[in-house]
């Protein structure tokens, strides 16, 4: 092998790109690419002049994070249950939504994967925060990660729980006192 001819997004030509058997791309004066899926061609020239087939496959590029929204309970609902259901969307125009680096707390306390589900088609992150949840304020964090590694800002937000039944009594024709008729 003479060498390489290699092409982004098109097919390599017959003019040797590389010195030797081995090329390293950071030497190279590359273009910055942009977002999204690329091709990569490449095929070896041989000392005598034959060209081999070239073979191609697909490379990612990512810069872009994630992002998390459109988050329920919002902070101003009140929810009479322990368990609450939490949903988020989830999105990312590039590389996707890794699924695997989903993390999902209330009070700073992990809820396990198997609580948590992430439909793709939609992007509804859905979690069953079940436990012990605290009656009043709880903080909910939801983490995320693409595909490419990007990490998302973490979405931050707080939901109001009550369990506790309300009470009260009635005293009729109370006087001063405070006493009343049954």
């Amino acid at each position: 092998v003479a060498g390489y001819s290699y092409a982004l997004d098109a097919e390599p030509d017959e003019t040797i790109d590389t010195q030797g058997t081995s090329w390293d791309v950071a030497l190279e004066p590359i273009p910055q690419l942009a977002d999204g899926q690329h091709t990569f061609a490449v095929k070896a020239i041989g000392t005598s002049g034959l060209v081999g087939t070239a073979i191609s496959f697909a490379i990612w590029v990512d810069t872009v994070k994630p992002a998390i929204g459109n988050q329920s309970p919002t902070g101003a609902t009140w929810l009479s249950t322990l368990s609450p259901t939490l949903s988020a969307m989830l999105s990312d125009t590039a590389s996707g939504i890794n699924p695997q680096s989903l993390r999902v707390s209330v009070n700073a306390q992990l809820l396990p994967a198997s609580a948590i589900t992430f439909a793709a088609s939609t992007g509804v992150m859905t979690a069953i925060a079940s436990g012990t949840r605290q009656g009043g304020d709880n903080t909910v964090k939801v983490e995320v990660d693409d595909l490419a590694g990007n990490s998302a800002i973490d979405l931050v937000w707080s939901m109001k729980i009550d369990t506790i039944p309300p009470t009260g009594s009635v005293m009729i024709n109370a006087d001063a006192q405070g006493q009343g008729a049954s």
